[in-house]
């Protein structure tokens, strides 16, 4: 087991540990998605497969350096001079060394091309980590929606319950009928019937939350979370575009797609090279020469068209994704704007049902009262109790879609989660 697998391991069953006696937090989810997830760890190979691009890239500025032995056999030459110059037994034994000093830029192009795509990487992984915070937020909201419904319906229930016990004791006393009590009983079928429903899409939730975070199915879901009053302008927000790993990304295949052009050109500029040998053991009259160097240099004359083929298509890519960067930017503005127009309607829409809320409770309390003075009927209570709870369950489902709508607009401003701090696990 490597380093890192053992980390993660130690992660998760700290964080299991914790969370088996605490309430769970979005950001705690998140964490314990990070160290579990195949996606996040494919990311981090990824990285590593760039930098050692880049090391390899980087290599060719270096000289080769071989040990070379051989042995050849052949036929006895006449005897005399072609003996000595090419006797029958040859053996060679030598260190050779090639030092690369021009190719037409090709290598430096090379080496800055892969110290982009490595940063790339890198990038793509905080992108990857941007997107599976927003899949664990979507979860984490759903089944903290199913955990408030659930809740909801439970305290509309005891609500009803407590209704149905004090309209027995007003028929006891005479003063309801049983038309009264049997339209209360009712209502708490109806209720037990949809709490129950309600507490098997939490528990489907629940389940889901479990597959993607590994944290326990029965845990308590908390947002700790802090939400603005009001919101910046929508032009803070575009102003952000650029800071998103994957507009950034896109930034840095632009830059190297330009290197790329520069690595086709240098096809068309001559190449410089210095070579050397030291000789240990050398067949014939050359057995005393023990070393020489040689300095090339070629020049490419024509090559079918290969080296021109190779520019065009580099420029092609770079203009290719040129067009994928304004693609990306123009789609980035146009979730900003709609995710910022759901979050402000969202807000709005709280404000609102909030006063509706509190509408319908002062109304449900006058009913209450003006059915102990006989003036309305218990029909005209009930309904009022079951407009109450429904404006409250309303009302926090608005609140729930606000901070789901307002984390994925942090998400799309990049602000969420906090790459730099987790890419570092």
């Amino acid at each position: 087991m490597n380093a890192s697998v053992s980390f993660a391991v130690v992660v998760l069953v700290v964080l299991s540990a914790r969370n088996a006696f605490a309430a769970i937090s979005l950001d705690d989810a998140y964490q314990a998605t990070v160290v579990r997830n195949e996606d996040a760890a494919s990311q981090n190979e990824a990285v590593l497969q760039a930098e050692e691009r880049y090391k390899l890239a980087r290599s060719a500025l270096f000289p080769n350096i071989n040990l070379v032995g051989s042995i050849a056999k052949q036929d006895n030459p006449p005897a005399g001079t072609g003996s000595s110059i090419s006797p029958a037994d040859q053996r060679t034994l030598k260190i050779t060394a090639v030092q690369p000093l021009f190719r037409g830029f090709r290598e430096w192009a090379g080496l800055k091309q892969q110290a982009i795509l490595s940063e790339a990487a890198k990038l793509s992984r905080e992108q990857a980590l941007t997107q599976l915070y927003l899949d664990v937020s979507d979860v984490y909201f759903q089944s903290l929606l199913a955990q408030i419904d659930t809740n909801d319906l439970q305290k509309e229930l005891e609500a009803n319950k407590k209704r149905r016990e004090e309209l027995l004791r007003f028929r006891k006393l005479g003063r309801s009928r049983d038309t009264e009590v049997l339209s209360t009983e009712a209502n708490v079928a109806a209720l037990e019937a949809s709490l129950e429903a309600s507490s098997a899409a939490q528990q489907n939730s629940l389940t889901a939350f479990t597959l993607l975070t590994g944290l326990p199915a029965n845990s308590e879901l908390v947002d700790r979370e802090s939400y603005p009053d009001t919101l910046p302008p929508l032009a803070s927000y575009i102003a952000k575009i650029e800071d998103r790993p994957d507009i950034r990304t896109l930034v840095q295949s632009v830059e190297a797609s330009d290197k790329g052009i520069s690595i086709a050109r240098g096809g068309h500029l001559p190449s410089l090279d210095l070579g050397a040998n030291y000789y240990f053991a050398r067949p014939g009259v050359l057995d005393n020469v023990k070393w020489d160097v040689t300095l090339s240099l070629t020049f490419p004359i024509f090559q079918g068209g290969a080296v021109l083929s190779q520019t065009r298509q580099a420029v092609s890519v770079h203009k290719q994704d040129e067009l994928a960067l304004e693609k990306a930017r123009r789609i980035a503005r146009q979730q900003i704007e709609t995710l910022y127009a759901s979050v402000q309607s969202d807000r709005a829409q709280i404000i609102k049902q909030k006063r509706s809320t509190e509408a319908s409770d002062k109304s449900y309390q006058a009913q209450l009262r003006d059915y102990r003075l006989g003036i309305v009927t218990n029909i005209d209570v009930l309904q009022q109790l079951t407009g109450a709870q429904a404006a409250q369950r309303a009302l926090d489902r608005a609140e729930i879609q606000f901070k789901s709508d307002y984390i994925k607009l942090l998400g799309a401003t990049a602000a969420r989660p906090y790459p730099e701090k987790e890419t570092k696990q």
